[in-house]
């Protein structure tokens, strides 16, 4: 199966669970308890290997996901789970559960903002940085803040597949390619 078949399966089951969620006022909740399915998962390779095996019985594996997910999930999540058992698309869990995070940011006006600078930026900094960019964007922001001596000073900021760049060794490098082309 290609990629854009994937993403394609992933977005729909997505869209169905979102949808559900919405209409039973679950939205956080069912997000919450898709981190945990996430964690759970990627925690053991053998459970994840065993939910994808197609040796194993479909009951088994829906045995199993009750077993494991009875205490962290709930009905809806984990007949979510055995759907996908069901209609042997378990594989495509992960690619889902990010697909369900994308509509949801997209459902909340959230944007995901990655920025990093030289030095570490203080409380004062990152909340007039934080209320610009959301004034500017129009979202509520969720902020990733990183550091990185090498990039001298300023700050690059990434924003879904945009970046900014004003950090100091981004112009002295476009300053050097002018420099070299003349």
């Amino acid at each position: 199966m290609n990629n854009k078949n994937k993403i394609s399966i992933s977005k729909r089951y997505a869209r169905s669970l979102l949808k559900l969620a919405e209409e039973q006022n679950s939205i956080l909740k069912v997000k919450s308890e898709l981190n945990n399915v996430q964690e759970i998962l990627n925690s053991s390779s053998e459970l994840y290997s065993a939910l994808i095996n197609p040796i194993v019985n479909k009951n088994d594996k829906k045995e199993i996901i009750e077993r494991i997910f009875e205490r962290d999930t709930s009905f809806e999540v984990r007949n979510f789970l055995k759907l996908l058992i069901e209609k042997g698309r378990f594989n495509f869990v992960h690619s889902i559960i990010e697909e369900f995070y994308t509509l949801f940011d997209i459902s909340e006006n959230i944007a995901h903002i990655q920025i990093t600078s030289a030095l570490e930026l203080n409380d004062e900094q990152k909340h007039t940085l934080e209320e610009k960019l959301a004034l500017k964007l129009q979202k509520k922001i969720e902020v990733e803040y990183l550091k990185d001596s090498s990039i001298i000073a300023g700050l690059i900021c990434k924003i879904g597949d945009n970046v900014i760049d004003t950090s100091l060794s981004y112009k002295l490098n476009q300053f050097k390619k002018e420099l070299i082309k003349n």
